[in-house]
This record gives C-alpha cells, sequence and structure tokens, in this order.
C-alpha cells in the first residue's frame, strides 16, 4: 500500500517546500484539492460532515490545481501529483483537456487526475454551470477529452457538447489515469465504468471499508478486475498515521493523509511530514 499527503489550505508558496520535503521523505505522492470559488455563503449540503459544512471558509486559500501541479512538477522528479479532486463540470472539456495535458507532460508524465461532479451548487451558478446533469456531463467530458488526449484529429457531436474536427496538441505521451471521486451509489458505479480508480472522500475506516465493499461489488458486477482498479482512501483526520494501519486492513491501494493546518509557519509542516515518515517506516508502511 502506498502513503501520500494531501496540501490544502496553506499559502500557496508552502507548496514547494512540501512537495519536496514529501518526495524526500519517501511519501507516494501529493494531492492537491480544486474549487474554483468559495461563496461567502453556501447551501450547508457538504455530504461528508455531519453538520453539512466544508472544512474550508471563504478565506481558505486554493491553488488552481493544474497550475499548481506544473509548478511542483519543476522542483520534484519522483513524486506523483494527485488532484482531489477536480471539479470537472465547472470547465470546457477542451480546456480542461489542454490543461491536464500540459500538466502531464511537464511532470513528465507523473499527474494522477481526480475528478467530481462537485456539491457546492453556488460555485456552478456563479460560474454560469448547471448544477442539475452534471454528473451526465462529467461522463461526456471524459470521453472527449481522452480522445483528444490522442492528438489524433476528432469532433463531436453529444447531448452537452459540439465541436468541429480539431486537435488539441501534442498528445499526452503517457496515459492519464482518472479516478473518480464520490461516495454516492451511483458515483461508485461511475468510477467502476469511467475511471482508473476511485478518490475517497473524508471519514473514519469503518466508512471507507464500506465504500470498498461497495466497489468490489461493483467491479464484479460490470465484470471488472479488482488489479486494474486504483483505490484511494483519505486517512480520518483526527488520527491519521492510525488510520494508515486500519486502512492497509481494507484493500485500499493508496491512503493520504491530511496535513496539519493549524501551524503559523511551513517549517511545522515539513517537520510533520519528516516525523510522519519515520514513525511509518518504523511500522513498516513507508519505504
Amino acid at each position: 500500500m502506498k502513503v501520500s499527503v494531501r496540501c490544502f489550505g496553506f499559502p500557496l508558496t508552502w507548496y514547494r517546500p512540501i512537495a519536496e520535503t514529501a518526495e524526500q521523505e519517501g511519501f507516494h505522492g501529493l494531492w492537491i484539492p480544486d474549487h474554483v470559488v468559495s461563496p461567502t455563503m453556501t447551501d450547508g449540503k457538504y455530504p461528508y460532515s455531519a453538520h453539512g459544512r466544508p472544512s474550508f471558509d471563504p478565506a481558505t486559500p486554493f491553488a488552481d490545481p493544474l497550475v499548481m501541479a506544473g509548478h511542483l512538477a519543476a522542483a520534484t522528479s519522483r513524486i506523483r501529483l494527485g488532484i482531489g479532486v477536480y471539479v470537472l463540470p465547472l470547465r470546457h472539456p477542451l480546456i480542461a483537456a489542454r490543461s491536464v495535458m500540459s500538466a502531464q507532460e511537464l511532470s513528465g508524465g507523473r499527474l494522477v487526475l481526480g475528478v467530481g461532479v462537485g456539491w457546492m451548487r453556488t460555485e456552478f451558478e456563479s460560474l454560469d454551470q448547471e448544477f442539475s446533469g452534471r454528473g451526465g456531463r462529467t461522463e461526456e467530458m471524459l470521453d472527449v477529452m481522452r480522445r483528444a488526449w490522442t492528438g489524433e484529429p476528432v469532433r463531436h457531436e453529444g447531448r452537452w457538447y459540439s465541436f468541429p474536427e480539431l486537435t488539441v496538441a501534442p498528445p499526452v505521451t503517457a496515459p492519464v489515469p482518472v479516478l473518480i471521486g464520490g461516495a454516492s451509489e451511483r458515483a461508485l458505479a461511475r468510477a467502476v465504468q469511467h475511471g482508473e480508480g476511485w478518490y475517497g472522500p473524508p471519514g473514519t475506516a469503518d466508512q471507507t471499508a464500506t465504500y470498498v465493499t461497495a466497489l468490489q461489488a461493483e467491479l464484479e458486477r460490470q465484470g471488472r478486475e479488482r488489479s486494474s482498479f486504483h483505490i484511494v482512501a483519505r486517512a480520518p483526520e483526527d488520527e491519521p498515521l492510525a488510520g494508515v494501519r486500519a486502512l492497509a486492513e481494507r484493500d485500499v491501494d493508496e491512503v493520504v493523509l491530511n496535513l496539519p493546518r493549524a501551524v503559523a509557519e511551513v517549517g511545522e509542516v515539513t517537520s510533520w511530514i519528516t516525523e510522519a515518515a519515520a514513525r511509518l517506516r518504523a511500522d513498516g508502511a513507508l519505504a
């Protein structure tokens, strides 16, 4: 099982030293979240907390994740750069295809694209994007993007998008793994049908185990081998290192640790990464 870290809520200039330290300490990947805007008022329907509110407020800094992936690619050489998750239906598929292709090439094929359909209606409305139908749009977008990444001429006449023959060049030199986020029954089915894997939401190890069981059933239903599907789980925020041990028993391929946010300077974060790596190596969870 691989162990990665999630970089969220920090000043953008902190990401580079965090990524460099995570790579130096042997972590598999660094995951970057996505929101385009943070409305000052939300509808209170965040699906992964009991109170319906997300773990960020309007002042929480967000980077454009694909711009940040390109930046971190120049500072690292091995660590995987994950987007967890890109709210795809906020964008046009050709713009998204171009941005992803650029980050993939600049990173030497180290990008992992987590994709979600989004939950915040006000974010969609702010960007003049329909909230309804976003799941179907996401599926059509992924089809368009994968064909565009080949560099071959492509035209499309779909339910949501249409365009004449065109190209997005250059083609990607390494396939872009697409992981689908979400925990609803439809999201899990979508992950198996349209993704190379699944990126899990925050929660306890037992909650993750429930999702993994549902994914295994869906893989069997769709006639797909478990070995072809990459399951990424988020370690519980209250006890992330203990969560690694718990999730190792839940048929998970990769565990993502949230980095501590109650800090005043980046050195506190990098020190935490170094100490966590030492503990994980002692437990045999990190090479």
